[in-house]
């Protein structure tokens, strides 16, 4: 048993909570031949050679495995504390009571799908694009639709990233199927899965089956995510090039004068030149610089935007150089990589209005 409690303490750390005030929840349950942990929203388990019915608590359990144990044993025969014989070394502490810990989930798991590794990593990388608003739960997760193809959809509504194509290698067995994962599960499997991993769905949880019968269930989040189609131009007027690390720079380099509120700037695109101002009337500051850019199709534009957003976005794009393509100062812009070095992923940033629009207005 001591391997598997090797295998499945990283993954008990993350979910373990260290200060709930439901202290069975601070236990690794040994039940039915399953070790398991918990903090309601999220279950880890795994089947080790034990019958017997005991909870231990994870520092404990953390302190002991730190030691790198050649041997382990759990002797459960007093009735009012439970002892773990490690080496030459022992420690004991209080019984705690296994039915206090939370039951499985119950429902009726349909399989959905076995995701590759690349695409648990591509779903991984969709996490910098949801929203952190707890208001907003549904923004909270990443999109999933697996009806003709298999894409991926992140927003928070002023940065948007979508990868139309999550199996470019083919490796996916799918079946039909769309939702919303939670964004929690996939900061953990990227650690967990090593080639693999089986998807299920219940009315309330998902289910994550890997190596060693390792499952994750977590709860579903309710909610409706929106109808981010919507706003993706179906087509654009104008398009040009940029250096990514040279604009991303200068995004960097304008943030320390721009209000702090809103991190506006201002983007002016006029033949071979792009012009980035800032100017913060509240502070009394005005910042300007410029880059040069290639390939300019169509018109130029004056557009506004906020720089933390952009750098979001920037960070999307694979190669070096950036398409940026665009209609006008209202619509919303769209950065990818003119090589295809980053797949199908498509980076969108919504405009914001300019203070001297909103002046010319009224």
């Amino acid at each position: 048993m001591l391997q598997e409690l090797i295998r499945f303490l990283p993954v008990a750390e993350k979910i373990v909570p260290r200060n709930s005030t439901i202290e069975v929840l601070r236990n690794i349950a040994f039940i039915d031949r399953y070790i398991v942990a918990t903090d309601l929203d999220i279950i880890a388990r795994m089947p080790v050679p034990e019958t017997r019915s005991f909870l231990i608590p994870f520092g404990i359990l953390k302190t002991v495995l730190k030691s790198k144990p050649a041997s382990l044993e759990i002797d459960i025969s007093d009735e009012n504390r439970i002892k773990i014989n490690y080496d030459n070394k022992a420690v004991s502490f209080l019984r705690g009571e296994v039915a206090d810990f939370p039951n499985m989930p119950d429902g009726n798991f349909k399989r959905i799908g076995q995701w590759s590794k690349e695409a648990v990593m591509l779903l991984h990388s969709q996490l910098p694009y949801a929203s952190t608003d707890e208001l907003r739960p549904a923004l909270n997760c990443i999109y999933v639709n697996q009806n003709g193809s298999f894409s991926s959809c992140a927003t928070d509504g002023h940065v948007l990233r979508l990868i139309k194509e999550m199996d470019p290698h083919h490796e996916c067995k799918l079946k039909k199927f769309s939702g919303i994962v939670p964004k929690r599960i996939l900061q953990l499997l990227p650690r967990i899965v090593k080639a693999s991993v089986q998807v299920s769905f219940s009315e309330d949880w998902y289910r994550f089956e890997m190596e060693h019968d390792l499952t994750l269930d977590i709860r579903a989040v309710e909610g409706t995510y929106p109808d981010f189609a919507r706003v993706i131009p179906q087509e654009f007027t104008s398009s040009v090039q940029v250096d990514v690390e040279r604009m991303r720079n200068l995004a960097e380099a304008a943030k320390a004068f721009a209000n702090r509120a809103t991190m506006a700037s201002e983007f002016d695109i006029d033949g071979e030149e792009l012009s980035i101002t800032v100017d913060n009337i509240d502070g009394g500051t005005h910042w300007e610089s410029s880059m040069k850019v290639e390939r300019l199709s169509g018109d130029g534009v004056r557009v506004g935007m906020n720089l933390d957003y952009l750098h979001r976005v920037l960070d999307g794009v694979s190669g070096k150089k950036a398409l940026w393509k665009y209609n006008d100062a209202a619509s919303a812009s769209v950065f990818s990589d003119p090589e295809g070095n980053g797949g199908s992923a498509m980076n969108l940033i919504m405009p914001i209005r300019l203070a001297k629009e909103d002046d010319s207005d009224g």
